[in-house]
C-alpha cells in the first residue's frame, strides 16, 4: 500500500492506546531499518488527558485510514460498492466548496465520495463517533475541497466546536502532534492510491 521512510510510524492509534487491536496491515523491511519504541504509558495518558471531542476525533481519523485502505484494496480487486455509498443519499457537503464546519454522526451514517476524471471513488464509509468536515490544523485529502458527503436517512448530526479543536491541538506533544500528522499524510496519500488504482480499471475497460 504504501513505503513509509525516517519519521514515519508503524502502528495505528488503535493498536497503541487500546488492547486487543487488530493491525489491518503488513510492515515488511526493505532493507535495515532502525525502529524507536515508544512510550505507550506516556501516550496513553496523554490520550487519556484529552477533551471527549478530541479523543473522538483521533480515534475517527484512526478507522477513517483503515476505511480508505479498504477501499482501495476494494477498488484494486474490483469490489467497490459505489451504489452503497451515492444512490439515494443526500449530499451533505459538495466537493470543492470552502465549508470550515465540522461534525460529529450521532446516528446514521455518512459517506466519503472524490468525483475524479476516471468517475467517482468511494473512499469511507462513517459511522456514530465519526466527524466529517474541514479539519484546521490537517489536510487528509477529503472533504471540503476533494470530496462529497453524502448521508443516509436518519443521519443525525452535532457540530463540532473547531476553536477549542485548535486549542487543544496547539498543546499537544510533539510526539502525538508528529502521529496525528503521519495518519492524516497516509488518508491523503491513501486516497490518491484508490483514485489510481479506479484509472487504471477505467483504462482497462476502455
Amino acid at each position: 500500500m504504501l513505503r513509509i521512510g525516517e519519521g514515519a510510524f508503524i502502528g495505528s492509534v488503535s493498536s497503541l492506546l487500546f488492547e486487543g487491536g487488530v493491525r489491518g496491515a503488513t510492515a515488511v523491511a526493505l532493507e535495515n531499518v532502525q525502529l524507536g519504541v515508544l512510550d505507550s504509558q506516556r501516550l496513553d495518558a496523554e490520550f487519556s488527558s484529552m477533551s471527549d471531542q478530541f479523543r473522538n476525533l483521533v480515534v475517527s481519523l484512526d478507522r477513517r485510514l483503515k476505511e480508505v485502505t479498504d477501499r482501495a484494496v476494494d477498488i484494486k480487486l474490483k469490489k467497490e460498492m459505489l451504489e452503497k455509498y451515492m444512490k439515494g443519499k443526500k449530499r451533505l457537503i459538495k466537493q470543492g466548496n470552502s465549508d470550515e464546519r465540522m461534525f460529529t454522526i450521532t446516528e446514521g451514517e455518512a459517506y466519503i465520495v472524490r468525483k475524479t476524471e476516471s468517475g467517482y471513488v468511494p473512499l469511507a464509509n462513517l459511522f456514530k463517533g465519526d466527524f466529517f468536515g474541514q479539519v484546521p490544523f490537517f489536510d487528509i485529502g477529503h472533504e471540503p475541497f476533494s470530496a462529497s458527503v453524502f448521508g443516509s436517512d436518519d443521519l443525525k448530526v452535532s457540530k463540532m466546536d473547531t476553536d477549542s479543536l485548535q486549542q487543544e491541538y496547539q498543546k499537544l506533544s510533539p510526539t502525538f502532534k508528529n502521529i496525528i500528522e503521519h495518519l492524516a499524510t497516509c488518508i491523503s496519500v491513501t486516497t490518491m492510491l484508490a483514485c489510481d488504482y479506479k484509472k487504471k480499471t477505467v483504462k482497462k475497460r476502455s
